[in-house]
């Protein structure tokens, strides 16, 4: 008999980690729900139950309480299943642990057609006394998998998530001792086909017009059920963003056809005196299209501009909102993911929800709006504090990437040494601050919000002729031209001198501010609208018609 033992982590441990993303938003702090094998606490002869005693009552143990009528469950799906897929098995006792505690070394045998056996053993989550793990049928035939409860005794003390003490400490409580008597489930039967099973059943999608809400149990029209914005996609960047994303939850019809119509504004020939000209009108199109309602700022008649909400399928009108009373039209859509809690993997089984957000003004937001989907009610969030976030850049995955320009001078050694190499300007940089903030907090300031700030220096202070040298110089905007994913923003400048032209580029990473390189043109770049990057390379487009492609890396040209 082969064993295999599944330690699963006993506790339940929270950690924050900076994630130096690559992509998008940069120094994204996040709190994860994971689970260590390591010691949490405590010493290591108290960590993780370790009073607790598998199998018999021990000698000279009196519990408090004994539960003789424990119950041991097992379920494995899907079954019958095909060679080489993977099963699931579950298994659990009633009644559970308790909040604070686990069971040890439940034991699980899986017999294969050949005879052969392999011996699991793997701890509970905390709580609800509960286990699974993944298992390969790999002959086919019938199999038989029983569970084994081997009996469990828990000593008096203090207890929390998984850990065991002697004496309180923070977040613990007491419990009495107490003892689970031992007990197994019948042999239980698993077939194993050369057929293949689906684990769950199959909807096909629909061929014919169709409507929501959708049912929770068709799970295949997720993959045409999309809204838009993309979650995962950069959007409102001035930088080019992920331009590669291209909502793949949507699909399109093969012919055009006209569902319903709604006039918004007056439009077409004007006739008489005007001849053949004519008026094309201008009509807004959706910001945010969520589980087929579209949200939208326009004008009705006797009323003004509302914020409006109707159905893209029929034109049915949810409601309109008047932007004077307060209504806020939505613009992005922020996902809100469960979290594991006290028995991780739990987070599974509560569903996704949204939020529909929008702020007052992108060049430096003072609000940030919740927008409640069916009501258009809205919760607002101020975003004044720490000089507010400044100009908003991009927002993808419920996180807002926002540069904001300090009038504050400072003095930058590296631009002192490497630019001027004139030690009596003292003023020679004004810090640019690169935020990350998310969107799905109920925090009521912008600090409260932030889960990275990096601060860096660019641009020299140009005071006029009182620095002749720096005056010759003209960068391009502070944050430069920025690959979102890469993490790295391009600045160019150009100078003018006695009728000669140059130009400089440098490359600053945006999650430390420091200056990576920079190269020197013969050449002046003409404009930063004309520069572009992505995928790890800076295209730079020069006054006499020259292109070049830099490595956003290593400022080599390509």
């Amino acid at each position: 008999m082969d064993n295999i033992v599944f330690k699963k982590p006993k506790i339940t441990a929270i950690i924050t980690i900076s994630l130096l993303m690559m992509s998008t938003f940069l120094l994204l702090t996040t709190s994860l729900y994971a689970q260590d094998d390591g010691q949490h606490g405590g010493t290591p002869e108290t960590v993780g139950m370790a009073g607790s005693v598998v199998g018999p009552l021990p000698a000279g143990a009196d519990p408090a309480y004994t539960y003789p009528g424990v119950k041991a469950r097992l379920a494995f799906t899907p079954n019958p299943i095909g060679v080489n897929q993977i099963f699931t098995i579950n298994i659990w006792v009633t009644p559970p642990p308790s909040a604070e505690r686990f069971m040890k070394d439940y034991k699980v045998v899986i017999t294969k057609p050949d005879g052969t056996s392999n011996e699991v053993l793997i701890d509970s989550y905390v709580a609800d006394g509960t286990a699974w793990f993944p298992y390969l049928a790999d002959q086919v035939g019938e199999w038989t998998l029983q569970f084994f409860f081997q009996g469990q005794y828990n000593p008096e003390g203090f207890y929390s998530d998984g850990e065991w003490r002697t004496t309180e400490f923070p977040g613990s409580m007491y419990y009495d001792s107490d003892y689970y008597s031992p007990t197994n489930t019948p042999q239980q039967t698993l077939t194993v086909t050369d057929e293949f099973y689906y684990s769950w059943p199959l909807y096909q999608l629909p061929t014919d017009y169709w409507d929501r809400p959708i049912s929770m149990e068709h799970r295949e029209w997720a993959a045409i059920a999309g809204n838009y914005p993309w979650d995962m996609q950069e959007t409102f960047s001035e930088y080019n963003g992920d331009a590669d994303y291209y909502g793949p939850y949507v699909t399109a019809p093969n012919t055009s056809h006209v569902a319903w119509k709604v006039q918004r504004d007056v439009a077409g020939i004007i006739g008489g005196e005007a001849l053949v000209y004519g008026d094309l009108g201008s009509v807004g199109t959706p910001d945010v299209i969520y589980m087929g309602r579209a949200y939208d700022t326009y004008t009705v008649p006797g009323v003004g501009r509302v914020a409006g909400c109707y159905d893209i399928r029929t034109g049915e009108i949810y409601y309109e909102i008047p932007v004077s009373e307060g209504g806020v039209t939505p613009q992005w859509i922020a996902y809100v993911k469960p979290e594991d809690t006290a028995v991780p993997g739990a987070g599974a089984a509560r569903p996704i929800t949204a939020t529909l957000i929008a702020v007052d003004n992108t060049g430096n937001p003072s609000t940030l709006y919740h927008v409640n989907p069916y009501s258009g009610e809205t919760n607002e969030y101020d975003l004044t504090n720490e000089g507010g976030p400044g100009r908003i850049l991009a927002y993808r995955g419920g996180y807002f990437l926002s540069v904001r320009d300090s009038s504050d001078s400072v003095v930058d050694p590296y631009m002192m040494e490497n630019f001027w190499d004139r030690t009596s300007i003292q003023d020679n940089g004004y810090p640019t601050y690169l935020y990350n903030w998310s969107v799905l907090s109920t925090a009521r300031n912008f600090e409260d919000r932030l889960t990275s700030n990096i601060s860096y220096r660019l641009c020299p202070s140009f005071r006029g002729s009182a620095y002749p040298e720096a005056s010759k110089w003209n960068w391009y905007g502070r944050l430069g031209t920025a690959d979102l994913d890469t993490g790295i923003t391009v600045v160019t400048r150009r100078f003018f001198d006695n009728a000669v032209w140059g130009g400089q580029a440098v490359g600053v990473s945006l999650t430390t501010g420091q200056v990576l390189w920079e190269r020197y043109f013969e050449n002046a770049p003409y404009s930063p609208r004309t520069t572009v990057a992505d995928e790890g390379v800076a295209v730079i487009c020069f006054n006499q018609g020259e292109v070049l492609g830099l490595d956003m890396y290593t400022g080599d040209i390509l």
